[in-house]
């Protein structure tokens, strides 16, 4: 008796070929993470201010120390401040670099005389996310016809309480350009001031500072007493706006 099982096996081996496969599973794409920018709060503002005679000096004619200070509540940004501050105070060429008010009164006191005072002020100009922008002022008087008036311009980025210069503010290559705004506000400034003479202009000509700040309305520039002029004309102060600084200043700072 002959058994027939090729047809058989070629029945079972193609019904197995019809049998659906089971779907494979579909693998999501990762999704690509999103850089978000910090945020941050406007930093609490506390007002100090206060007048001290020498230790041990009574009268009108004392030495003293006088400040007016806007104190932010951030320890770290607090004492970068006040570092900043008591540096710009000259007392004589063998003084130490002064990290505090109080270190600096200490040097001060023993070295005083007649009616010596340094005044220290400290104000917050500007808070726009990571950006801190504050002005110190100092004026030391230590005998003569007046004292040494100093003012620094301090513009601090909050994410990693570093001092922005005015080259992490502007364009690659644009500092030029940048230049040429501040010259032709001086020029009308030196008109302003009729001071156009070509001997003053000799004796006081334009030169660069890096003592700026990011103001509301555009980047401050602050020079010193006789920086470009005598001292009668103090501080002279000019202000670009940021319409004309795009393209010259980098798009986050506008």
């Amino acid at each position: 008796m002959k058994i027939y099982l090729l047809p058989t096996l070629l029945v079972v081996f193609l019904s197995a070929c019809d049998k659906p496969q089971a779907p494979k599973p579909v693998e999501k794409p990762t999704p690509t993470p999103v850089a978000t920018t910090p945020s941050y709060a406007p930093l609490i503002i506390k007002n100090e201010t206060w007048k001290k005679n020498k230790p041990q000096c009574k009268g009108n004619d004392c030495p003293y120390m006088e400040v007016e200070l806007q104190q932010i509540e951030d320890a770290a940004l607090k004492s970068l401040i006040e570092r900043e501050l008591v540096g710009l105070v000259y007392v004589d060429d063998k003084q130490p670099k002064f990290n505090t008010i109080a270190q600096l009164s200490q040097y001060f006191w023993p070295k005083t005389e007649g009616q010596w005072n340094i005044y220290l002020r400290s104000k917050i100009l500007r808070q726009k996310q990571q950006l801190l922008v504050v002005e110190l002022n100092s004026d030391t008087y230590l005998g003569g016809a007046h004292g040494s008036p100093v003012t620094k311009y301090l513009n601090i980025n909050r994410q990693n309480q570093q001092l922005l210069t005015l080259k992490d503010v502007l364009v690659t290559g644009q500092e030029q350009a940048f230049w040429a705004l501040v010259k032709k506000l001086h020029q009308q400034w030196l008109k302003q001031n009729d001071l156009t003479d070509p001997d003053l202009m000799t004796a006081w000509p334009f030169v660069t500072t890096d003592n700026i700040a990011l103001g509301e309305k555009g980047i401050i520039v602050k020079y010193q007493a006789y920086a470009i002029a005598a001292y009668a004309f103090g501080q002279p102060e000019f202000v670009v706006p940021y319409e004309q600084l795009k393209g010259i200043v980098k798009p986050e700072f506008l």
